[in-house]
C-alpha cells in the first residue's frame, strides 16, 4: 500500500501577513510514483499549520498511462534529499 496515514496533527489557522514557509521533502520512490509529505510551518515559531502527505505519480499524456521514473528524475530526487528513497514494491504496482 503506497498511501500510509499520519498522526493526527493539530492543525492552526493561518493569519494574513503570518510568516510561514511550506517544508516539502520526499520520503520515497516507487517504480511509477513518489511520495511526498509536506507542512505548512510558522518560520518564527515554528508550530505546524497544516500537513500532508502526496503521491506523484509519472504519466504520459499521450499515452494516458502512468510510466516508470527515469534514472534521471530518481537520481535527481534521491541526491537534492541527500538519502537512497528507492522502496521495495510489488511488480504489479497500479500506480
Amino acid at each position: 500500500r503506497l498511501i500510509e496515514q499520519f498522526p493526527p496533527v493539530k492543525v492552526a489557522p493561518i493569519f494574513c501577513g503570518e510568516p510561514v514557509s511550506v517544508v516539502t521533502r520526499v520520503e520515497a520512490i516507487y517504480t511509477k510514483s513518489f511520495k511526498m509529505h509536506q507542512r505548512i510551518v510558522n518560520t518564527v515559531t515554528g508550530e505546524i499549520k497544516s500537513e500532508c502527505a502526496t503521491i506523484m505519480v509519472s504519466f504520459d499524456p499521450i499515452t494516458q498511462t502512468s510510466t516508470n521514473l527515469s534514472e534521471n528524475w530518481i537520481k535527481a530526487i534521491s541526491d537534492y534529499e541527500g538519502r537512497n528513497l528507492i522502496t521495495a514494491h510489488d511488480k504489479n504496482e497500479k500506480i
